[in-house]
This record gives C-alpha cells, structure tokens and sequence, in this order.
C-alpha cells in the first residue's frame, strides 16, 4: 500500500470512489486509513474491485506482482495499474489474464508524516496503457482534480527524472544553503527560516511567470564579477559545492540567454569564467 497509497486511498474515498479492498505488510497503514478501527473485513473483497492500484517503491513491484498472480483474487476485467514513475506497465504482465494494466503515477511529493494531508488538486498524474486504460486513468485522475499526460514507456526515465530534479534537488538545494549561510556565522534557525522564506518567494513567482522571467540573480545581469566572488569564496571556504554551483549556474546562463536576459556574447563570458574555474589549479 505505502504511504502513496494511503493518501490515495483517503483521496479517492473523499471523492466518492469506494475502497473495496486493502492490503499492505505493515498494519499500521492500513489502520491509519480506516481511522483506528481494528475491523478491516470489509476492506477485502478483491473480487469486487473494478481497478486495483500497486502503490509501493519501485524495487518492491516486482514481488507484490508475484504475490497477486499466485493468489487469483481479482476478477476478470479489473484494471490493475501501479504508481511507479520510472517503470512501465511491462512487470505487470503476469496479470494480464485478469484484465487490463496500467501505470497511475502521481508527480508529488509525499515525504512520511504527511501521507494523509496530501492534496492530489492539480497534480499531474503521468499515465500509460491501451487507450480504454488511458480514458479510465483519465476520469480517475479527474476525480481528484488532477490532469494527465500519457508517457508511453520509452520516456518514462526520462519523466521520472523530471520529477526528481523538481521535486527531490530542491530540499538538497535548501539543505546546502543553509550550510553555507550557518558557515557565514548565522544561526541554524535563523538560516533554515531565512532559506524556506527565499524558496516561498521562488515558488511564488513561478506561478505566475514562465522560468526564463522567474529567473533572478547575478546571471540574469551577466554580473560575472559577482559570479567571481561567489566562486572565490566557495574555493575559500567550502570548495566540495564548486561543482554543484558551476553546474547550476551553467545552466541558468544557458536559459537567461534563451529567456533574452543576456545576450550570447554575456552568457559565453559566464561560460568561459566558469570554465576557467574548472581547470586544475597549478
């Protein structure tokens, strides 16, 4: 079930969709989405449910896969997708004889601790099946009033990627921020409240303005002097970030050019000082 699953669970009940059946190695989930009653028969009537949703970690798929094919519970005709963004409906082959598959993943993030308070309002699901799984997937999404996209599964890497890049680097990006503010002598609290106030204001302005304009900072003013104290300082005090910071900053030079912030010549000057910057160092 996993803590996805719980929260689409809750979802999907709050959205008249009813919960036929539930099953998970760890009681306690099961518990937390039936609100502490300790009666779950009426959570197992597989036979009756239209579309079965495998909601764990990618590296468990395969398992809950040879454990549903052994145990037949399911009727004909019952969708059973999974909610795996880098894998495709492939491993869920072996139950096919029971109907059709698909894949049910939301682009979120739903760290443990606050599975039961996630919203899936506006959130892409990316999708893939034959085209009556597409429809299904669709009104299901809809329901929860989500949108999708359907990722066949060539790009589904590639997808999964995307998501991780926005949803998973920006709390490594918080993170080493606020190592670097704590190095220039700033409390912890003081730092970490200081970081997530900025980001507020970053996510503030991204919806309302496409990135090329949401984009601020010494970059978009082709200020390579600034960019040169950055990098000092970095190499002074905390040189392990240099790499992270002249990778971003690539390629926030190669987006302010597209975006017209800069023009080519500026962004091959932040280039050539970030390359400069890369060489070995007699």
């Amino acid at each position: 079930m996993g803590k996805i699953g719980v929260s689409l669970g809750t979802s999907l009940t709050q959205a008249g969709h009813t919960i036929q059946a539930l099953h998970d190695i760890n009681p306690d989930r099961i518990q937390r989405f039936i609100r502490g009653s300790d009666d779950t028969s009426g959570f197992n009537d597989w036979g009756r449910c239209q579309i079965v949703i495998i909601a764990v970690p990618d590296a468990h798929l395969e398992a809950v896969v040879d454990e549903w094919e052994k145990r037949r519970q399911f009727s004909p005709g019952t969708l059973i997708c999974h909610t795996c963004g880098a894998r495709d409906g492939s491993v869920l082959a072996p139950l096919e004889t029971f109907g059709d598959t698909g894949v049910f993943h939301p682009l979120l993030s739903v760290p443990e601790g606050s599975i039961e308070s996630a919203s899936f309002q506006g959130v892409l699901f990316g999708i893939d099946g034959n085209p009556h799984v597409l429809e299904i997937l669709k009104d299901l999404a809809a329901s929860l009033g989500a949108t999708t996209a359907h990722i066949p599964s060539e790009f589904r890497g590639l997808y999964h990627a995307a998501g991780v890049l926005a949803g998973n680097f920006p709390t490594v990006l918080a993170s080493l921020a606020e190592h670097l503010i704590i190095r220039a002598g700033v409390s912890p609290e003081i730092a970490w409240s200081g970081v997530i106030r900025l980001m507020q204001s970053v996510t503030d302005n991204l919806s309302n303005l496409p990135p090329e304009d949401a984009l601020t900072g010494p970059v978009i003013r082709g200020d390579t002097g600034t960019i040169q104290r950055h990098l000092d300082d970095l190499n002074r005090w905390v040189p392990e970030m240099i790499e992270i910071y002249t990778g971003l900053t690539r390629a926030a030079a190669k987006m302010a050019c597209r975006g017209g912030s800069i023009t080519p010549a500026a962004e091959i000057e932040i280039q050539n000082l970030l390359t400069d910057e890369s060489d070995p160092r007699d």
